[in-house]
């Protein structure tokens, strides 16, 4: 494979990751990278405490033949599935899984865990797909994987920015890039798959936009002349896919616990483990990056009309526009999707009610975990552990005063 466009990744450490820091790195429009902002003592216990959840639910794993590509879904519990994966999975016959009902089901969880994310990441009000029907937007999904397990090649027809973490184990990322010479990207042979509300056989109702997948493995062959424990060890499988020869170089990346790729818009992107790992992804969408994202979901709806003052309208009514442009596809048009879209807000309210498990309790002053120890000198600052009491010692330093003795 030939070079791509892109080459590095941008590396940003805990004290470099300022907001201007974060929105110059996406300017350039290149991926970075996200080191030393959260304790690996609090992700262990985040994937703890989803096990403790969710671990009796029944989930669907993707099982896979390195050889053949060949996949198919098997049934498990999520905690059996989490034990098995790290015994049973390697290059030749690999398991992983995905599912993106953690934020809804377990909001509690995945609130604070976004706590604990980069300040300059958008989150809330910032993260325009929070405005969108939860049936619609695009969810983080949680990765559970085998060591040598690798997920599909795809491109996401959302054409929104978004991060991987690394939460246990370690992973590998290969981007190839967007923008490349015609014809350079025609190997991969994609094919399409939707994003949206589908019925109970899978056929979809209601669409937004549509994501690329590729057959085309780029973690498949081992390269003889570089040890696998180096980047670029691994490229796709010649004899299967011998035109895989003409792709673009793709940039790859090494993950550790507690470090993130921040990926901008477009681009192709595939997953391996190098050990048994979890990790979650999300897309986000803000001010920045808004224009793109609703550009793609109206001309996957065919609005080829301009709506009448959309240039001018503010960005929640750009939103607004552009999903009842989508869900009005084929369903009455616009105003047709408007009454689809104002029945998604509903469910989103019903389901609001419904009452969601907390934690209660003392929470850490750092992570937002159960605690019951306070500071030893001050006896007011409450902590969960030793990582997170050395994790804020430099900046409580400077207010804590010690307890008066009674």
């Amino acid at each position: 494979m030939e070079d791509g466009s892109v080459n590095s990744f941008i590396c940003l450490a805990s004290k470099q990751i300022t907001k201007e820091a974060f929105e110059r790195a996406e300017e350039e429009g290149r991926p970075f990278l996200l080191k030393d902002f959260v304790g690996k003592g609090f992700l262990s216990w985040w994937c703890d405490e989803v096990l403790r959840r969710r671990g009796g639910e029944v989930i669907h794993f993707v099982e896979v033949c390195g050889i053949t590509g060949k996949r198919g879904l098997t049934e498990s519990t999520m905690e059996v599935f989490a034990d098995e994966c790290q015994k049973l999975s390697d290059r030749q016959r690999f398991a992983y899984f995905q599912g993106d009902f953690m934020a809804t089901e377990d909001a509690e969880v995945m609130r604070l865990l976004h706590d604990n994310l980069p300040e300059p990441l958008p989150r809330g009000e910032q993260d325009f797909f929070c405005i969108w029907p939860r049936k619609i937007a695009p969810a983080p999904m949680l990765q559970i994987a085998g060591a040598g397990a690798r997920t599909q090649l795809v491109r996401s027809g959302l054409e929104a920015p978004q991060w991987i973490l690394c939460l246990t184990g370690k992973m590998r990322l290969k981007l190839l890039p967007e923008r490349c010479e015609a014809g350079r990207l025609a190997p991969l042979r994609p094919f399409r798959e939707p994003m949206g509300v589908f019925d109970e056989d899978g056929r979809p109702l209601f669409t937004v936009c549509e994501h690329l997948l590729s057959d085309v493995d780029l973690f498949a062959a081992e390269m003889a002349e570089s040890p696998i424990t180096h980047l670029d060890s691994f490229g796709p499988d010649l004899q299967r896919f011998p035109e895989a020869s003409q792709l673009p170089k793709a940039l790859e990346v090494l993950l550790k616990p507690g470090e993130m790729a921040c990926l901008p818009a477009g681009g192709w992107v595939q997953s391996y483990a190098d050990e048994a790992s979890w990790s979650l992804q999300s897309f986000y969408a803000n001010s920045r990056g808004l224009n793109r994202i609703l550009e793609a979901v109206l001309a996957h709806a065919g609005q080829k009309e301009e709506i009448f003052g959309y240039s001018s309208l503010p960005p929640q009514a750009k939103v607004e526009a552009a999903l009842s442009a989508a869900l009005g596809r084929g369903h009455g048009g616009f105003s047709g999707g408007r009454s689809v879209l104002a029945r998604l807000r509903s469910l989103d309210r019903e389901n609001t009610k419904a009452q969601q498990e907390t934690f209660g309790g003392d929470s850490c002053a750092v992570c937002g975990r159960p605690a019951r120890t306070r500071c030893g000198r001050c006896r007011e600052l409450l902590l969960c552990s030793a990582e997170c009491q050395q994790r804020c010692w430099p900046e409580h330093r400077k207010s804590c005063v010690p307890a008066k003795k009674k």
